[in-house]
């Protein structure tokens, strides 16, 4: 209320906080007209100032009842009624603080990323406390983003259902829409030079000695297979494209090369394969753990 010192002197400014302070503590409405009489402060000036403070103690007062674990909305609610609110400055208030709350509370929880099922419960149990559901759509994507880190970095790798029959004693873990991609160069230009002499035969004829070498310039570029599922089992990463498949054995990966959309495997022999998708982190540490912990 630092504003104060361009309306009261310090004197006043002093007089008036402790007088609507010690209304509301004793949990009646701040009155104008008994805060101005023993002041000296005219009604106007104090106007402004009470209505504030009402708004902020209200605000206060349902930030500590949230804090407590028991958030009493209809007393706190009630409360600014008496207080002189209006419903809509009393829902404001209370508002107010549950979402400072609730944004505390996401902001800790997604510190690392990652939301395991004890962050999960206090994420229920605030909500169940408050009694409604205040998660923003924005907002339950950090948190299933959260919950999916979480299970490729700490949850064992669980059996789920793939798209395509598999072998006996085959399982997959993971299926993710990917693009398959394999390096490979082609011929762009050809171009030929070498010695040559040039020897007139007469009659407007002439012929050529020397030799003539051919020069190809080359470029490399990524073929794409187009977009297919990407079965990760714990025999092979099977990819099923529309035209084609492509199946390496997880005993035949020599090498990979993980990114965050993407992750390139190296063969034991021919090109490596890129597969990329269009997933967060998480599906790529799903791909390192299936290597490192299903390979033989």
């Amino acid at each position: 209320m630092g504003w104060l010192a361009s309306m009261f002197s310090r004197g006043d400014e002093a007089a008036v906080t402790n007088a609507i302070g010690a209304a509301i503590s004793a949990d009646q409405a701040p009155d104008l007209t008994s805060i101005s009489d023993s002041t000296g402060v005219g009604k106007a000036g104090l106007q402004n100032l009470v209505h504030s403070s009402i708004i902020e103690n209200i605000n206060q007062r349902a930030i500590d009842g949230i804090a407590a674990g028991s958030f009493p909305t209809q007393a706190v609610y009630e409360q600014a009624i008496r207080f002189g609110l209006s419903p809509k400055e009393a829902k404001g208030a209370i508002e107010s603080a549950i979402s400072d709350h609730f944004t505390k509370l996401v902001v800790e929880i997604l510190e690392d990323g990652q939301v395991d099922p004890s962050e999960d419960r206090r994420l229920d149990q605030f909500q169940e406390m408050i009694g409604q559901s205040i998660i923003s759509p924005k907002t339950d994507e950090l948190i299933e983003a959260g919950r999916r880190l979480y299970r490729a970095c700490s949850a064992p790798l669980q059996p789920v259902d793939a798209p395509v029959l598999l072998k006996s004693g085959e399982f997959c873990v993971y299926v993710v829409s990917a693009e398959a991609l394999e390096d490979r160069s082609r011929t762009v230009r050809v171009g030929y030079h070498g010695p040559a002499l040039r020897i007139p035969l007469g009659h407007g004829l002439s012929y050529r000695i020397g030799s003539v070498q051919a020069v190809r310039q080359t470029e490399k570029y990524q073929h794409s297979f187009g977009v297919g599922a990407l079965c990760m089992t714990n025999k092979r990463f099977l990819w099923i494209g529309t035209e084609k498949s492509i199946s390496i054995p997880l005993s035949n990966i020599v090498r990979y090369d993980p990114y965050t959309d993407g992750i390139t495997v190296f063969k034991g022999t021919g090109k490596p394969l890129m597969f990329r998708w269009c997933e967060d982190r998480s599906v790529a540490i799903f791909a390192q753990r299936t290597i490192n912990e299903l390979r033989n």
